[in-house]
């Protein structure tokens, strides 16, 4: 039994660290698409 609640508990932990990986991931994506519209962007002061 104790080895049941061991695995679960080590599934949810990979899984929130598989999420929270994703999620910088995509920030970061984001961030960098934003820059590279603002640079792509007239009288814009460079990056």
């Amino acid at each position: 039994m104790a080895a049941d609640v061991f695995i679960a508990v080590v599934l949810v932990l990979v899984l929130r660290f598989v999420f929270w990986v994703a999620a910088q991931f995509l920030r970061m994506r984001r961030e960098q698409e934003e820059a590279v519209r603002t640079c792509a962007r007239p009288h814009s002061h460079g990056c």
